[in-house]
């Protein structure tokens, strides 16, 4: 009787474990393209990507290594980083899109030669390819010199997602579980 409790304790619990079970994005994905400045300053708040694409400047890892290779080209939206939007969706490759819901800090310099700096950072969303969607950070960093080079300078963007506390919560639950069938196995 003992061993057939222990078998369905067992089973019960890889059973939520299993029904709970979500499929997050992982890894990380790194794009690099041209920011069209359009100001001398910074008042115009506004981040112009030049042609809308950038590409993808190193090799991805975790779920978008499967569907993103480096130098993949990835559709861009321009924002307004002050005051700020959402932006739905910021990029777009692979079939995988990052959806811009936050901005947790801004740098902005110019230098004395006329060299503009910009450095943005913040929190979204990371979805598609049947994965669940799932948060995750991101850095955005641009430099350039207006009028020159046509008022063009580089970027960098930077995506990372960031585990949730439900998928440690699941992991901790099958952890536990584990433990109890084997102590339960040691005492029989």
């Amino acid at each position: 009787m003992k061993k057939i409790n222990q078998i369905l304790l067992a089973l019960g619990i890889l059973t939520t474990s299993s029904i709970a079970a979500a499929y997050p994005i992982t890894g990380s994905i790194t794009f690099g393209g041209t920011v069209d400045f359009t100001s001398t300053t910074f008042d115009t708040n506004y981040v112009d990507i030049h042609l809308d694409q950038a590409v993808v400047t190193n090799n991805p890892s975790g779920s978008f290594a499967s569907t993103v290779s480096f130098l993949d080209m990835a559709v861009y939206n321009d924002f307004t980083y002050d005051p700020f939007a959402a932006v739905d969706p910021l990029w777009s490759v692979g079939g995988f899109s990052f959806t811009l819901n936050q901005i947790s800090y801004v740098s902005e310099m110019i230098a004395p030669n006329g060299h503009m700096y910009l450095n943005l950072g913040g929190f979204g969303i990371f979805s598609g390819n049947g994965f669940d969607d799932t948060f995750g950070t991101w850095t955005f960093s641009a430099d350039g010199v207006v009028g020159g080079e046509s008022g063009k300078g580089t970027f960098a963007f930077s995506s990372v997602n960031v585990p949730e506390p439900g998928v440690a919560l699941l992991l901790g639950i099958g952890l536990v579980g584990f433990g109890v069938t084997r102590k339960l196995k040691k005492t029989n």
